[in-house]
């Protein structure tokens, strides 16, 4: 890929999303058609799904989305922050999406922001922390 091509990396927090602890597959499917209408996206993006173990099997109606699982509290947003931290996210995006509400992302929002990525956070109304919100470039 060149060097010069814009690519994003987006963190789905899929049951921060679905505001349930329970993700059906048909539920999945619908969060991905809103988000793929409210979000700017291009074939060169990259998509990380999170769950608990008990929706892993929905995540599959995320097409392209590499899956990643966490357990208890705070375990899919863990999961995702672990996941990226082992990438050089900076050498090979310009932009990450955090999809989701969650307070646990505002230090890492501000991290990544710092490290040179603009940072969009996408969650349903209503239901953002004030710490996340204030950490994002922008927010959906």
């Amino acid at each position: 890929m060149k060097k010069n091509q814009s690519r994003t990396l987006h963190l789905i927090d899929l049951e921060n999303l679905s505001g349930c602890g329970s993700c059906t597959a048909a539920l999945t499917a619908d969060i991905h058609r809103a988000y793929m209408a409210v979000v700017p996206t291009s074939p060169y993006d990259h998509y990380i799904v999170a769950t608990s173990h008990r929706n892993f099997t929905a995540t599959a109606t995320w097409p392209g989305g590499f899956r990643v699982v966490g357990s208890g509290q705070d375990g899919a947003e863990t999961a995702l922050c672990a996941h990226v931290l082992e990438l050089d996210v900076p050498a090979h995006y310009d932009h990450l999406v955090v999809a989701s509400g969650d307070h646990y992302f505002a230090e890492h929002v501000y991290a990544w922001k710092g490290a040179g990525l603009a940072v969009t956070v996408v969650s349903r109304e209503r239901q953002i922390s004030y710490a996340l919100y204030t950490a994002a470039t922008r927010f959906v």
